[in-house]
């Protein structure tokens, strides 16, 4: 018979510990005893019992927590293991960790033992429950789960197409070779969620491979549909704007954000429409199954589908793929009960009609969120202090630019609409700089304000007050747009309404003034100072803006006999490119011309078509030369200076001034005048300039401005603005924000590009000579 040993009290344990390999956790919010590190609102806690020490301990549940936290002076027995971890919070900072422990835990209602492994850290921390012991423990209930992933919205959408446009099928771009491999699987795990199919079938459309590299150093795969999108017509449906939500969010006090996950992807391509949208890789052709990001269609076609999924659910609104909810009550009690009913009806909604949500993005139950660069708070909405931060920390003003500095910064648009308390507040902080400093700011709109005169400013505004559909217009504009009921004289604003904005009782479009209708015959014949009918748009587009501008200026042109008498004809020069240089006033060309009995010097820049006409009382070098020099003392010495082999510039006077001022003087051949065709073109223009300007008994200087601010064709920029980065001011009402310096872009390979264009067409009916031989006879 054996002995009968001592019984022994064995129970189950459960065990739980972490599997992550590489000993990084990710802490996602931990509560201190004196300080949050990252507050969370609702937290939720479950008392514990630690068996070892026998203390019942309140622990912190977070679900999006990867560890297990517990303070060093609740683990008395234990062994703590060294270890290695980091503990890495939500936003990227760390916390100090002393070591791992195996704790036997004990949850008091079921009774249930566990084995689990902890993180042991400073007593500041509260103990805390990762997201797999709280699942292991069944602490939280996991409902809606069926909502994450991909879905799909009912229905298919077909892409419409204007089919006078041709098809155009671009080329493959070149992929790095470290990029292939990720770009294979990338089409292979795309191809198996079922969102793209090869396609072995010739197609009429083919698009560009655009390969964007994320922060995590994954791929994401984009089309190129520049040409696509010329072709394909779009619905036009209204996109909201966060203006549009603010005001319902008065009483709001809980917030929560849900991402619709991919949400493009939600949108079935009809079959036709898919091939439409097929591209090029290095594995062959794939079409999109599902709507792509990039087409033109795009936004307002899944705007409407979305809306029309979760329409009739209060308290929900969506702008793009995000969809915010928030509850409304007297309490914080009440608002969270008013969301929560609310976020249920919603995932309810999401689980019906197969919308995804992305759970990375998720936003639960804020008292406190930011959105699309405001603060939505329990108490009202705010500016995003990270939006404004720039501001705050700006440094304090010393002198008059840096006061007016500051005003421009702060006093913005968006947070200065035209409403009684905004100006007050405006007139009190304008009142105080002027007590300081000695500037004329009453008469400076300091949103936005006009480079012309007070009075005329008072014009516009007056004209503005009598003007009733502008009028309308004004309070449509202060009290939103409603997308189904608004005058129908209105209906030309309505595409155009999110720019539109109010200033000191002038509308603005943008940068450009809304001109009344009383006023627009004055502004007609200002933009019209005989310098053709696109160089009158390009100027009146700068700056001002009417519902069918363009087509009335165009008849108002048409009209005028001074232009139609004076058109230019076809030019019969042919063409001879010079090198372009790299930037103003390196290469410059000269000539005389004469008109109506007088005597002109021309001087042309070759890289920003900037010219400056000078009356001449006589045609002799020194004259000439004395003349140059002034340009040259007022824009530098050229590199190297073209004109004709006229007397004026062949002799050694002239000879001797580009020793001493140091540039390369070049001629033109002798009976060629095309091979100084710039001057050429500037001598026509300048011709055409001044006869318009003595037909109509005009200013032929101001003339000469209004040429130098036009916009070129090649370059999209005016000679003045390629000349010194910036524009002059005309007699055109313009925002003195469109007279801050900036640098033109590509215009050396814009105008590179044109040359090539033209030597592609104008050689196709031109021919090399024959070579000349030694003794040949030349006529």
């Amino acid at each position: 018979m054996k002995p009968r040993g001592k019984r022994s009290d064995v129970r189950q344990f459960n065990t739980l510990s972490t599997d992550e390999s590489d000993s990084e956790y990710e802490i996602m919010a931990v509560e201190t005893d004196d300080v949050n590190v990252n507050m969370i609102q609702n937290k939720i806690f479950a008392r514990m019992l630690l068996i070892d020490e026998n203390k019942e301990v309140k622990f912190q549940l977070d679900s999006g927590a990867t560890a297990n936290l517990i303070p060093r002076s609740y683990h008395i027995h234990s062994q703590i293991e060294s270890g290695n971890d980091r503990l890495t919070m939500y936003n990227q900072s760390t916390m100090k960790s002393y070591g791992t422990c195996m704790l036997r835990v004990k949850n008091p209602k079921t009774h249930k033992r566990y084995k689990v492994k902890f993180i042991v850290v400073d007593d500041k921390y509260t103990p805390l429950l990762g997201a797999k012991a709280i699942q292991a423990m069944n602490l939280i209930k996991i409902q809606f789960q069926n909502i994450m992933g991909e879905g799909t919205f009912k229905g298919a959408f077909k892409l419409e197409i204007d089919e006078s446009i041709p098809p155009v099928k671009s080329p493959l771009r070149r992929i790095p070779i470290a990029l292939k491999p990720k770009l294979k699987t990338e089409l292979q795990r795309l191809e198996k969620l079922g969102v793209i199919k090869p396609v072995d079938t010739p197609t009429d459309w083919v698009s560009s491979l655009v390969i964007v590299k994320k922060p995590s150093g994954k791929i994401r795969l984009c089309i190129d549909p520049k040409p696509l999108n010329k072709a394909l017509k779009r619905c036009h449906y209204p996109l909201p704007i966060i203006e549009d939500l603010l005001p319902e969010l008065s009483k709001a006090k809980v917030y929560s954000k849900c991402d619709v996950k991919n949400g493009f992807w939600h949108v079935n391509l009809a079959d036709e429409s898919s091939f439409l949208t097929t591209f090029e890789t290095p594995f062959g052709r794939y079409r999109w199954t599902k709507m792509p990001f990039g087409i033109s269609p795009a936004p307002e076609y899944f705007q409407q589908f979305l809306e029309r999924e979760i329409e009739n659910l209060p308290g929900v609104r969506t702008v793009a793929d995000d969809i915010i909810i928030y509850g409304e009550g007297q309490t914080i009690e009440n608002a969270t009960l008013d969301h929560d009913r609310k976020l249920k009806a919603l995932l309810d909604r999401c689980r019906e009609r197969n919308i995804k949500i992305n759970r990375e993005k998720l936003v639960l139950r804020a008292t406190e969120m930011p959105y699309i660069g405001h603060l939505l708070t329990a108490e009202g909405v705010k500016p995003d202090p990270e939006k404004i931060a720039a501001i705050v920390n700006m440094e304090k003003p010393t002198d008059v630019k840096g006061v007016q500095r500051l005003l421009a910064d702060t006093l913005s648009r968006a947070y200065l609409r035209s409403t009684d308390g905004n100006e007050s507040k405006t007139q009190d902080e304008i009142l105080l700089v002027r007590s300081d400093i000695e500037v004329e700011v009453e008469q400076i709109n300091m949103t936005d304000y006009l480079a012309i005169t007070e009075e005329r400013q008072k014009l516009i505004a007056q004209s503005t007050q009598q003007d009733k559909t502008l009028q309308q217009l004004i309070k449509t504009i202060e009290n939103g747009w409603n997308n189904s009921e608004h005058p129908s004289e209105l209906d030309p604003f309505y595409n155009v309404r999110d720019e539109l904005s109010v200033q000191n009782g002038i509308i603005f479009k943008g940068d450009r003034c809304i001109i009344p209708n009383a006023m627009r015959n004055e502004i007609l014949s200002q933009i019209h100072t005989h310098i053709g009918i696109e160089g009158c748009l390009k100027r009146a587009r700068e700056c001002v803006y009417w519902p069918r501008m363009n087509s009335e200026l165009r008849d108002y042109i048409s009209k005028c006999d001074v232009c139609q008498s004076l058109a230019m004809k076809q030019p019969k020069e042919t063409l001879k490119s010079h090198d372009v240089p790299s930037r103003p006033w390196a290469k410059i060309g000269t000539d005389l011309f004469t008109l109506s009995g007088n005597d002109y010097l021309i001087t042309v820049d070759y890289y920003s078509s900037f010219f400056e006409v000078d009356r001449l009382y006589d045609t002799s070098s020194k004259t000439v030369i004395n003349k140059l020099k002034q340009h040259f003392a007022r824009w530098g010495i050229p590199e190297t200076v073209i004109s004709d082999n006229g007397p004026q510039y062949s002799s050694e006077q002239f000879k001797q001034f580009s020793k001493q001022w140091d540039f390369q003087h070049k001629t033109s051949s002798l009976g060629h005048a095309q091979s100084n065709g710039k001057v050429e073109n500037a001598v026509k223009t300048a011709k055409r300039l001044m006869r318009k300007a003595k037909k109509s008994n005009s200013d032929p200087y101001i003339a000469l401005l209004n040429f130098r601010n036009t916009p070129q064709q090649v370059t999209k920029y005016s000679p003045v603005q390629q000349m010194i980065n910036r524009r002059t001011r005309t007699l055109l009402p313009m925002k003195s924000a469109l007279f801050e310096s900036k640098i033109p872009e590509n215009v050396r390979s814009n105008i590179m590009d044109n040359k090539k264009r033209q030597e592609k067409y104008y050689n196709r009916s031109a021919r090399d000579l024959n070579e000349l031989k030694q003794g040949e006879i030349v006529n």
